[in-house]
This record gives structure tokens, C-alpha cells and sequence, in this order.
């Protein structure tokens, strides 16, 4: 994947008017994996990454359902698999290609039932305070659960997730962050194409401090770029 995915946390309330570029790519720095066990979900990173030599490109965004909340661009990311278990990517609002940002993420370990991943998402070029985070996944299946924590200037924030494999093409998911600014979502992914390298995200963010829901949907591909 993503996104995240990775979807990563928003670094403040999701896609409101008030929000800047680096907010929107913080919570659209994700690429969108075509398997049933993503890097992200809706909004939370998971411990996954993407395998080296692998990439993704996706496009995401969310729309209003209700509310005051208003959509100020869509978001282009691209997401590379590294050896050693790090996956690399740079998101940019798909209006403004200067104001794009870095994220990456490290496996930080695997063993007995869980895997582990630290990273860090808005990685900019105008002094916005970056987004780190820790989480770990469950290797369970078809139902895996997720607990971490990020740091979104000036809170530590609880991320705890869930994602149920329903078929191999089906992956259901929800996710809910801390704090007064956090937000829930729940949504569902599904793999398509003839390798699955295509997956469609969709769902809803529900934000808690304005009351305001958004839509969210995320299409992404899936790629090798080792030589066959």
C-alpha cells in the first residue's frame, strides 16, 4: 500500500477550510493497497509497508456530507518499498505541486503475533511541525486490530484500528484517534484488476470537535519495479 494509506493521522481536524496544505497531506499520506492487509486505513498508519522494489501512486480526497467542512484540494502520492523494511513517499496537493511534503516509515520489528512500525508523516519545506508515530498490527486473521500513538503539535494522541479481511478483495475497516481535534472513520477497500493492483477506499470521517462528516474515497495502482 497506502496509505496509510499509510491513511496517516491528521495533524489537526481533517479537511475543514481552515486547513493547510501539510494538514491535507498529513492525513492523505497513505498509498492504497491493492491487498487485504494495507499499510494504513482510513485515517491510522498500520505496521505493514510495502515490500522493496514495490510502488504505489493514488490520488485521495473527501468531500462534505454534512456540516460546515469544505474540500480544498485532492492529494497525489507516490510510495516506494526500500530494503530494510522502510517505505518512502511524497504527497502533494494535486493544485499546488510546490507545497508537497515527505513521509516514510520503518519496520521496527516482527515477532510472535505482532509487528511493529515507527514513521513520520509531513515531512515539508515550511516549518510545519512534523507527525511521528509508533504502532503495532496483530498477524491475525481474517480480523487484525492496531494500537499506537502520534505526536500532533502540541498532543500525544492514541490511534486504535481494526480490519476484517470479509474475501480476499473485500477488506472492512474503522479507526478512531484521541483528542478533542480526533476523528473517527469507518470505510471499506477493495482490490480489483487481474493482480489486484488496483484498490478503491472509500468511507466516512467523522469529526468529532465540529460535528462535520466527510467522505473520503482513495484510488490507487500498484506496482513492481524490479526487473521480471
Amino acid at each position: 500500500m497506502k496509505r496509510i494509506p499509510h491513511m496517516s493521522p491528521t495533524t489537526a481536524t481533517p479537511v475543514v477550510a481552515k486547513a493547510s496544505g501539510l494538514t491535507l497531506l498529513a492525513l492523505f499520506g497513505a498509498c492504497l493497497a491493492a491487498w487485504s492487509a494495507p499499510s494504513a486505513l482510513i485515517q491510522i498508519p498500520t505496521a505493514e509497508v510495502i515490500g522493496p522494489g514495490d510502488a504505489c501512486l493514488d490520488v485521495a480526497g473527501a468531500v462534505p456530507t454534512r456540516g460546515d467542512s469544505h474540500l480544498s484540494d485532492w492529494v497525489l502520492e507516490s510510495d516506494f518499498g526500500l530494503t530494510g523494511g522502510i517505505e518512502l513517499g511524497f504527497d502533494t496537493l494535486l493544485n499546488t505541486l510546490d507545497n508537497g511534503a515527505f513521509f516514510m516509515k520503518k519496520m521496527a520489528g516482527d515477532r510472535g503475533g505482532f509487528a511493529a512500525a515507527v514513521g513520520v508523516n509531513g515531512i515539508g519545506f515550511n516549518g510545519e511541525p512534523w507527525n511521528p508515530y509508533v504502532v503495532a498490527s496483530s498477524k491475525t486473521s481474517p480480523l487484525r486490530v492496531h494500537l499506537g500513538c502520534d505526536y500532533a503539535e502540541p498532543h500525544w494522541r492514541a490511534l486504535v484500528g481494526a480490519d476484517y479481511a470479509a474475501t480476499p478483495d473485500i477488506t472492512c475497516m474503522a479507526d478512531w484517534i484521541s483528542g478533542g481535534e480526533g476523528a473517527w472513520s469507518a470505510g471499506v477497500n477493495l482490490a480489483f484488476g487481474s493482480e489486484r493492483q488496483w484498490g478503491l477506499m472509500t468511507g466516512v470521517i467523522h469529526e468529532r470537535e465540529t460535528g462535520d462528516d466527510l467522505f473520503y474515497v482513495n484510488i490507487g495502482f500498484t506496482f513492481s519495479l524490479r526487473e521480471s
